[in-house]
């Protein structure tokens, strides 16, 4: 045996390893960023929602302008709003349909003295009535706008007439050409998100103004559907919603949608998926504002 002592060979860094401990470090701290960010809003975001008692108020994407509440006489009329039941039967592709719809607003002439019109959708497992429950639709007969909350096909008191799912953008375009809707105002909670969100962004993102005249979203699905480069493209006003608690759908959603270059986010804290179930006059008071925006940016 040799009297040579063998020294143990230095151990070698390894700086891939490093630098990819660096990375996953770095990448949870923006993660955490972005979570903290769309979790509390900024203030200008979240106070939104508090009325009087609030914080700062504003819009900062469409029209800065203070937030009011609602007026006690629009309130007032909003409780002897008469609300019409309808149906409407026309085809999409060949296929016949019968669907159901409630309607406040209408002229004679079928217009909205409101200026633009309103189309209300809805979650699945839930209906029109929904827009009844939160009194959104009293609060838009009271305002003027001609507004429509439809029950989707193969839902409520239109659940005979179904279609297959590349056939709900159609569905919209036929519904809002046969009630000489023009572009209406959309606003689409969830499931309904998979008729709402294909009709705006086709067949080109950058006419959707062509489409719609704003986008409302409350934590739809199919957002995923697109790339942030193609909501880039799409320059309607858009009110994101979404209740905090709701970290499936509202998180997603809003990831997509907030690459709109002229929305805006509000959350509501403490609140779920149906947000606007939850807090029906927070809600109301948050669309009302937004469609006073709306209305001073057309003036």
């Amino acid at each position: 045996m040799s009297g040579r002592s063998r020294n143990p060979s230095p151990r070698r860094s390894h700086p891939s390893k490093a630098l990819l401990v660096a990375g996953a470090a770095a990448a949870l701290v923006f993660l955490y960023g972005v979570y903290t960010w769309l979790g509390s809003g900024s203030v200008a975001k979240t106070s939104a929602l508090r009325g009087s008692g609030g914080h700062l108020e504003r819009f900062h994407t469409w029209k800065t302008r203070s937030f009011v509440d609602i007026p006690s006489e629009v309130l007032s009329r909003a409780k002897d709003a008469k609300i019409e039941e309808r149906t409407l039967s026309f085809s999409v592709d060949g296929k016949a349909l019968t669907v159901f719809f409630r309607e406040v607003g209408a002229t004679r002439t079928g217009s909205s003295s409101g200026g633009f019109s309103i189309l209300l959708l809805h979650g699945a497992y839930s209906s029109s009535d929904v827009w009844v429950k939160t009194k959104t639709l009293h609060l838009l007969a009271a305002l003027g706008y001609r507004t429509i909350a439809v029950d989707l096909p193969g839902w409520a008191q239109s659940k005979n007439s179904k279609l297959e799912k590349y056939q709900f953008a159609n569905f919209l375009q036929r519904f809002i050409e046969q009630e000489k809707l023009g572009r209406p105002v959309v606003v689409s909670p969830s499931m309904s998100g998979s008729y709402a969100i294909p009709f705006m962004m086709q067949p080109e993102p950058s006419s959707c103004h062509e489409r719609m005249r704003a986008y409302v979203p409350l934590a739809p699905v199919s957002t995923e559907l697109y790339k942030d480069s193609e909501y880039h493209r799409c320059e309607i006003p858009v009110m994101i919603v979404y209740g905090t608690k709701d970290k499936t759908l509202g998180l997603t959603s809003v990831g997509h949608l907030r690459n709109m270059p002229n929305s805006e986010i509000f959350p509501m804290e403490g609140a779920g998926h149906a947000n606007y179930e939850e807090r029906p006059d927070e809600w109301n008071r948050l669309f009302y504002n937004f469609l006073l925006a709306l209305k001073s940016e057309a003036e």
